[in-house]
């Protein structure tokens, strides 16, 4: 894994500003707003992540913030399902006697 372009590693920490704001709309909540701006410029910064010739670095990037929120979003919610799904299994299983054994 290599680092992006140096003209685009200026354009994302030129926007750095600009993309906590967004993340403080988005969270609403001054740490997960860190967090995800970090991810979010250490996705962008990954080597072969870049904006299509088109696409300015600022649109690509806040659509790359926007995933990203997005991802971890998913990630929360399927962890809280599981989360609460785990003791329901649990007390199906102690529940069945064990036939076998």
């Amino acid at each position: 894994m290599t680092i992006a372009s140096e003209e685009l590693r200026l354009e994302i920490l030129a926007l750095r500003p600009a993309l906590r704001a967004f993340a403080d709309g988005l969270t609403a909540d001054d740490d997960e707003a860190s967090d995800l701006v970090h991810l979010t410029m250490a996705e962008a910064l990954v080597d072969g992540n870049e904006p299509a010739r088109s696409q300015g670095a600022r649109s690509w990037l806040f659509g790359v913030m926007r995933r990203e929120f997005h991802s971890v979003a998913r990630r929360r919610q399927i962890s809280r399902a599981r989360g609460r799904a785990a003791p329901a299994r649990l007390d199906a299983a102690l529940a069945t006697p064990n036939v076998g054994g």
